[in-house]
C-alpha cells in the first residue's frame, strides 16, 4: 500500500514538473527579444498621400519586439537636395506599442513620435489604437490623434490579401484615410475635414538567406478631395523601389 502511494506521488510530481518545465519554456518564449531590420530604397518619401521628399530616399527602421511590447525607430535619408538635406536624416519617427492578440482580433495601441531635425518644424506626437481581424481581406481600422501640434485626428481603413506566387506570394494592400478639419489643415494646408487619401500596393517577400529578405515595392497613392487637391502640388503618385528586410 505505501509502494502504490509513493508511485502515485512520484507520478504526481513529475505531472507537476513537466507541466511546470512547459510553462517556464513559454513564458522564456515569450520573453525572447525579437529584433527586426529594414532598408526600403524608394524613389519619394509619401505619408498619408501627401509628398515629403520628391526624389530618392533611403529609409532604415529597427524595432524591438517583447512579449506584446514593442520599440521602433525610422528614419528618412533625402539621397538628393530637393530639400536641401541630402545624405542628412530629415525625419526620425519613435513608436511604441503592446500589441493583445486574441482569437481572431489583434488589437495595439501606442503612441508615434515624429522628430525633424534639419527643419523648423517642431516635433508632434500622435497617441494611437488599431485593430486587425484574421478573417478574409484581413480588414484594419486605426485612429490616430495629434496630442501637441495639429491637435488632429486621422483614420485609417485597410485591407489586404496574399496572391501565391510560386514559393512566394504577391501581397496587396489597399488604404483609404480621413482627416478632421485640423489633421488636414496641418498635413496638408486645406482646412476642411473629410476623405484625405487612398492607396494601393504590391510587394513580394523573395527569401535570399534565412535572416534577409528581399522585397520589391509598387503602390500607387491619390489625394481624394478637391481642396486637399488643390493645395498639393502633386496629388497623385507612384512609388516604387526595393526593401531589405532581416530578423533575429
Amino acid at each position: 500500500m505505501n509502494g502504490n502511494r509513493v508511485l502515485r506521488l512520484a507520478a504526481g510530481a513529475c505531472a507537476c514538473l513537466t507541466v511546470c518545465l512547459g510553462l517556464a519554456m513559454d513564458v522564456a518564449a515569450q520573453l525572447t527579444p525579437e529584433v527586426s531590420v529594414e532598408a526600403a530604397v524608394l524613389n519619394k518619401y509619401l505619408w498619408r498621400g501627401g509628398v515629403m521628399t520628391d526624389g530618392w530616399v533611403v529609409q532604415p527602421s529597427v524595432t524591438v519586439g517583447l512579449g506584446g511590447f514593442e520599440l521602433g525607430a525610422w528614419g528618412n535619408l533625402d539621397l538628393d537636395d530637393v530639400n536641401d538635406h541630402r545624405h542628412d536624416l530629415s525625419e526620425i519617427d519613435y513608436t511604441a506599442a503592446y500589441t493583445l492578440g486574441l482569437a481572431l482580433v489583434d488589437v495595439s495601441a501606442g503612441a508615434l513620435h515624429y522628430a525633424f531635425p534639419q527643419d523648423d518644424c517642431e516635433a508632434t506626437t500622435e497617441l494611437f489604437v488599431s485593430g486587425s481581424v484574421g478573417v478574409l481581406l484581413s480588414p484594419s481600422l486605426g485612429l490616430y490623434r495629434d496630442i501637441d501640434e495639429s491637435e488632429g485626428t486621422y483614420v485609417l481603413l485597410g485591407a489586404g490579401h496574399a496572391l501565391p506566387l510560386g514559393a512566394s506570394a504577391l501581397d496587396l494592400a489597399v488604404s483609404l484615410g480621413w482627416g478632421d478639419e485640423k489633421h488636414n489643415a496641418y498635413n496638408y494646408g486645406a482646412a476642411t475635414a473629410g476623405p484625405a487619401d487612398a492607396g494601393v500596393m504590391l510587394s513580394m517577400d523573395i527569401a535570399v538567406t534565412p535572416l534577409l529578405t528581399v522585397r520589391p515595392t509598387l503602390g500607387y497613392t491619390s489625394l481624394l478631395t478637391t481642396e486637399l487637391r488643390d493645395a498639393a502640388e502633386e496629388p497623385d503618385n507612384f512609388l516604387f523601389g526595393v526593401v531589405l528586410a532581416g530578423g533575429f
